[in-house]
């Protein structure tokens, strides 16, 4: 298991809700995260990463991940750039995957954001995790 992958696991343990909540059942829902991925489209060289190459990242690696589905968010996004501590405004994709609890999700998790930086020299890819009630019926 990768540091990233016990971070996870801790940060869904430790970001349980104090108050009441219904219960999933009471949603006739099961348990699931919610996890929102965030994905900057500038390069470091301040070219734009285009549709084609981000549809083609997300047909080849997210889809194949989670075939059960997600929702894709066009957005803008700002960030610091760790190096140079400027404040970077660039257009972003947020994938939000609702998807039952598992080591194998982690896994497929810390994938996506890995293949992300090394394919389009990004320093960093969002991640927020929220444990949550679903149903798609």
């Amino acid at each position: 298991m990768k540091v990233p992958t016990l971070l996870l696991v801790a940060c869904l343990a430790a970001c349980a809700p104090t108050s009441p909540r219904p219960s999933c059942a009471a949603f006739h829902a099961s348990a699931a995260w919610q996890i929102d991925l965030f994905f900057g489209l500038s390069r470091p060289d301040g070219t734009v990463i285009d549709k084609a190459a981000w549809m083609s990242f997300v047909r080849n690696v997210i889809a194949p991940a989670f075939p059960d589905g997600f929702t894709i968010t066009d957005t803008q996004g700002q960030w610091q750039d760790r190096h140079t501590h400027r404040i970077i405004l660039e257009p972003s994709e947020v994938v939000r995957i609702v998807t039952a609890p598992s080591p194998q999700v982690m896994q497929h998790v810390d994938t996506i954001r890995a293949r992300y930086r090394h394919d389009f020299q990004q320093q960093a890819v969002g991640l927020v995790t929220t444990p949550a009630c679903a149903t798609f019926d």
